[in-house]
């Protein structure tokens, strides 16, 4: 099986490192990073990846927006949250939006890995 394509999307460079650290892997490729909406949106011209782990909260634009957006123009792209909010409003709001999972920001390695092969599967 080919690895699993990710582009992470978060705008604070310090979790964006963290995260890879803990899930690259020969099994999972970090294809892009994205600091922004916009910047999402230059990626994905260039590339289309199997997942995009999303922030919510981005300096330009909802996470959950181009959730939305982006369920309708990549169908193919599936969205997994990864976020501070634990609020159930949030997820309901994620996944109506067209998410596939989502994580707190204090989940294990472990957890991310299986949420990971999950909206892979």
């Amino acid at each position: 099986m080919p690895p699993i394509q990710i582009i992470l999307t978060e705008d604070h460079q310090i979790l964006r490192d963290g995260v890879k650290a803990l899930i690259s892997s020969d099994n999972i490729i970090i294809s892009g990073e994205a600091s922004s909406g916009a910047e999402l949106w230059k990626l994905l011209e260039v590339c289309q990846p199997d997942i995009i782990l999303m922030d919510i909260s981005l300096p330009d634009t909802s996470g959950i927006e181009l959730t939305r957006l982006i369920s309708v123009r990549y169908p193919q792209v599936k969205v997994l949250i990864l976020s501070m909010y634990t609020e159930e409003n949030f997820i309901n709001q994620a996944i109506k939006a067209g998410a596939k999972g989502y994580l707190h920001k204090n989940t294990t390695r472990e957890e991310m890995l299986i949420a990971i092969d999950t909206v892979y599967s």
